[in-house]
């Protein structure tokens, strides 16, 4: 019996003929549906077996005749049946209830196959960090789809995940409407492009006139409303079946699991989801994350011994204990621990030669071009017979200058202050312009002529390479410390100290990191040749030099501390309600300080150019900004008006002058009528008495104003009053807030040539500005990077300073910032009750599995379509605050000078006197053309012994200093240990 010998025609329309279908079977003899099928069953006929299973296939006339049933019940074709419940009726007294019977079979038989795929099962043991990052519902679901679509189906129909039946007539009738137009352009081909244009004009018009709103636009608000997502919910409800039927079908279960174990939720909580079939349980979340953090190792020193460039990095972790009780056993109430990391190493690309040979020509030391590293020439490595790079780190000898040469340096040249001078000329328009663009773009024209941002040396946005390794509970702030912690970094890559010796890795970190790497190698000058830690080389992370540039420009600007400056972080901190910020002088709030900072350049950006426009305000610039599309003159006005760095001090010279010449025309003109008084009573009777006293006030009002110290605070005192401290304070703010931007943006996009040009801006200021210990290390990254390294190792500065753990464009962080989002994670994993076995657990595997907890979570909400809620450091929209400020800017006339302010400022009936701000750029320029800052850095460089052999270490003396390159200068204690 098959389909093929039911009357002809009787299938031609279907579902309106399906009680005639089951009206023949049962004339066949078969009066219910389930013994038709079991006489297929019990027969032996081979022929009847295919027969049977090509009927009962997924695409068999079994199949089909039963989609003719549920498509009959649904969509009642022709009315012949008012509503679903009389078709369904009609159904059942045909069949009978051995129709659903049969139904469940062929979804039970769908559910076993795909349970039996291996496919769709994930052991917690095999749990490893590729498998957790590629993971994607969207995969589950077309699996499920292959392997069990009748079951798939059915699911998702009685989900709704198609939608409505008024959804799917709508989508069908667009269909339609779409086919037709499509068709309707074919057949007009042969007209032009105007009538095109038109045609389909009016044919939106005629859609939007017809549709209204659209009633999809209206569905897709209702469903992101609801925030639900339907397909999911069906594959999640599959995924719970299969869990229930067999717990090796976990696929879902075990990724949920480790999405839980990284968002940090409660043991209870995931004891719940568990019984629900949502997740797995507790402890075998813990036996995968344990496999997951063993597979990040073995990756991690398969790589290394592969001959991957690795570099490493470290920072102290503080862990607080919350003790009810001080016992001998709690005696401290916070531990001291060291999270570390290492991170693949980028090769070096060829270094833009051209900067490089400027830079050797302004020096005079010009030396010949080294080998440069290409793309195809990589660094050389020892290989074994298989091809397989086997020496781990980089070539030292190829990166390090053994006897650089100090002589004859001169600090502009060092510098480079003609290249710094071109590169701020250049970098301004392109920073000016950004701007602008961010609070005018939705006033601006339609085509707006803006200057490009400089690009120097930028980096391609691609993910890093990244492991964290088990956290140490070790003090990294003594050298012994760290010591420990370079020891168990070549351990856990797998290697012994000597694998080591006449290799080198990049080691990152803060300034007491780096200072405290570098005494290590101080300290064990004299020990064996693979003790030394020579393999160790420091780079500076840039996060910690952003927070220190962002309170040297907070302190050179601070202004009063009742904010009544004109233009001072204290006004504008006072003016938006955040006063705490400037409470204490080292930086408690970075995020907020570094806001403060940016929303500070902002405001006086656009004040200038309210200020140049002539424009009545912000709202006035932005008609001024709709009306004009070249906005390069006004920037260029903006910059000459403002960024050069030598005007404040050329206006203060200028007060001085004036000053001077004023004082020396008084003081000549008072010299003069004295003499004349003298001559006069020199004349009269006798020398009278009167005489020798004229000669007694002469001689006393020389003696009066005769000092140079004198004669130099009347001066002073008189250009005080001729300067305009309102204005050169907001002079000052905008040239270190510019510069500060600059750093921050270089840093975000990754372009590392512009971020070297601010470093050395930076170097300047800090001098200026007191910050002596970053100042220091600056000018030896400065020296460094002029005489030791060589063009192999800045290419790798160049490459590895930033990375980027999204991929993205504007995404890039210093190694240091990557470190404390290390420290930040574990510390939120961290519970402070735990127990021996909770505080290995969290040392040794979330430790581990940081990075991994990090690309789980990302996966799973991207999969899901979850939104992205609670992040760190989210934008904050500060539009409202940039407009009080240029409003205070603009009222105050700090953006203009103004001779008759006398510096001034507040009420006339209650002056008060305007604190000066400090120029850090010229008090820096001071302190380093001084020469005590470089004396100090090429003397100890001077007295170093690189590369010392035993044989040289027997003929020196002892009271020697011996330091390598990259050291630090021994204080008294420890010179006497060694």
């Amino acid at each position: 019996m098959s389909v093929d010998t039911i009357e002809k025609g009787v299938l031609d329309d279907e579902g309106v003929q399906i009680p005639e279908v089951i009206k023949q079977i049962k004339a066949k003899g078969f009066t219910t549906t389930g013994k038709f099928i079991l006489s297929f069953l019990s027969n032996q006929s081979l022929a009847v077996k295919r027969k049977s299973g090509k009927f009962l296939g997924h695409d068999g006339e079994f199949v089909q005749v039963v989609g003719m049933i549920l498509r009959q019940s649904q969509l009642s074709p022709e009315g012949k049946y008012s509503s679903s419940e009389q078709a369904l009726q009609d159904v059942r007294a045909g069949l009978g209830e051995d129709i659903i019977e049969w139904f469940l079979r062929l979804l039970n038989a769908d559910i076993r196959e795909l349970c039996e795929d291996s496919g769709f099962r994930l052991p917690p043991n095999e749990l490893t960090p590729q498998k957790a990052e590629e993971f994607d519902f969207r995969k589950i679901e077309l699996m499920i789809q292959e392997k069990a679509p009748l079951f798939f189906r059915v699911i998702r129909r009685l989900c709704l995940v198609e939608g409505e039946k008024g959804v799917i007539v709508r989508k069908r009738k667009m269909r339609e409407f779409e086919e037709k137009e499509e068709s309707d352009t074919s057949e007009d081909s042969g007209t032009d492009v105007e009538d095109r244009i038109s045609v389909e004009g009016a044919r939106d018009k005629r859609q939007k006139k017809e549709d209204g709103p659209g009633v999809l636009i209206a569905v897709k608000q209702q469903q992101k409303i609801r925030g639900r997502n339907k397909g999911l919910i069906a594959t999640m409800v599959i995924g719970q079946m299969t869990y229930a039927r067999t717990n090796r079908c976990n696929w879902i279960q075990t990724m949920m699991g480790c999405y839980l174990s990284a968002s940090r939720v409660p043991k209870s909580a995931v004891g719940v989801l568990n019984q629900l079939g949502v997740s797995i349980a507790y402890p075998t979340i813990v036996k995968a994350n344990l496999a997951c953090a063993s597979s990040s190792d073995r990756s991690f020193q398969i790589a290394v011994k592969s001959g991957m460039p690795f570099g490493v990095f470290w920072d102290n972790m503080t862990i607080y204990q919350r003790v009810g009780e001080q016992t001998v056993s709690n005696y401290n109430t916070f531990l001291n621990w060291t999270a570390r990391g290492a991170w693949e190493v980028q090769k070096a690309t060829k270094v833009p030669l051209e900067w490089e040979k400027v830079h050797n020509v302004n020096c005079g030391l010009l030396r010949e071009p080294k080998k440069q590293v290409s793309k195809s020439e990589e660094l050389a490595y020892d290989v074994n017979s298989d091809g397989i790079q086997v020496k781990p780190g980089l070539d030292k000898a190829s990166l390090i200058a053994e006897c650089p040469d100090y002589q004859n340096i001169d600090i502009c040249q060092l510098l480079d202050l003609e290249g710094l001078e071109l590169y701020m000329r250049e970098s301004h328009r392109g920073i000016l312009g950004e701007v602008l663009w961010k609070h005018l773009r939705g006033s601006a024209g339609s085509k707006v002529v803006l200057p490009n941002m400089p690009e120097l040396h930028c980096l391609e946005p691609k993910r890093a390479r990244i492991w964290t390794l088990p956290t140490l509970e070790v003090d990294e702030s003594t050298l012994d410390g760290n010591a420990e912690i370079l020891e168990e970094f070549a351990r856990s890559a797998g290697l012994d100290l000597r694998d080591l010796e006449g290799r080198a890795v990049l080691v990152a970190g803060d300034l007491m990191s780096t200072s405290r790497a570098n005494g290590v190698k101080v300290l064990r000058v004299r020990d064996y040749p693979h003790q030394r830690m020579d393999w160790a080389i420091t780079i500076d992370g840039i996060l910690h030099v952003t927070m220190c540039a962002t309170s040297a420009v907070l302190e050179c600007n601070m202004g009063r501390k009742d904010g009544r400056d004109p233009c001072s972080f204290n006004k504008f901190a006072g003016l938006l309600g955040r006063g705490r910020l400037m409470e204490t002088k080292n930086a408690k709030d970075f995020s907020a300080q570094h806001r403060l900072v940016m929303g500070a350049f902002e405001s006086l950006v656009l004040a200038a150019a309210v200020e140049i426009t002539g424009s009545d305000g912000l709202n006035g610039l932005k008609k001024w900004a709709s009306k004009n599309s070249d906005w390069n003159a006004l920037i260029d006005e903006i910059a000459e008006e403002y960024l050069p760095m030598r005007k404040v001090g050329e206006l203060r010279s200028e007060a001085t002058r004036v000053a001077g010449d004023r004082k020396r025309d008084e003081w000549e003109e008072e010299d003069k009528r004295i003499q004349m008084n003298t001559q006069e009573m020199g004349r009269g009777r006798g020398r009278s008495r009167g005489g020798r006293g004229g000669r007694g006030g002469k001689s006393e009002s020389r003696t009066k104003r005769g000092g140079l110290k004198w004669r130099n605070e009347q001066i002073e005192k008189e250009a005080w009053k001729a300067r305009d401290l309102g204005y050169e304070n907001t002079l000052l703010m905008f040239q270190h807030c510019f510069i500060y931007y600059d750093l921050f943006t270089a840093m975000r996009k990754g372009d590392t040539g512009c971020l070297e040009k601010c470093l050395d801006l930076f170097c300047v200021i800090f001098h200026g500005a007191g910050k002596w210990k970053y100042a220091r290390e600056l000018l030896e990254f400065v020296i460094d990077r002029r005489f030791v390294w060589s063009d192999e190792m800045r290419g790798l500065w160049l490459e590895n300073i930033l990375l980027n753990l999204s991929g993205k464009p504007g995404k890039f962080m210093g190694i240091d910032e990557m470190n404390e989002y290390v420290v930040r994670e574990q510390k939120d994993c961290y519970n402070p009750k735990h127990n021996i076995q909770s505080k290995e657990y969290h040392l040794g595997t979330v430790a581990r599995n940081i990075m991994t907890f990090r690309n789980a979570k990302r996966t799973i909400l991207r999969s899901t379509g979850a939104p992205l809620c609670g992040g760190h450091h989210s934008r904050v929209d500060d539009s409202k605050d940039i407009e009080l400020l240029v409003e205070t800017l603009i009222n105050s006339e700090a953006m203009v000078f103004k001779s008759k302010r006398q510096n001034k400022a507040g009420t006339a009936a209650n002056p008060v006197q305007i604190k000066e701000a400090t120029d850090a750029w010229s008090l820096g320029m001071k302190v380093l053309c001084g020469g005590s800052p470089l004396d100090v850095v090429i003397s100890k460089r001077t007295k170093r012994v690189p590369n010392v052999t035993e044989k040289q270490l027997s003929t020196l003396e002892s009271g020697d200093d011996i330091v390598f390159i990259g050291g630090v200068e021994l204080n008294g204690d420890e010179e006497g240990d060694t």
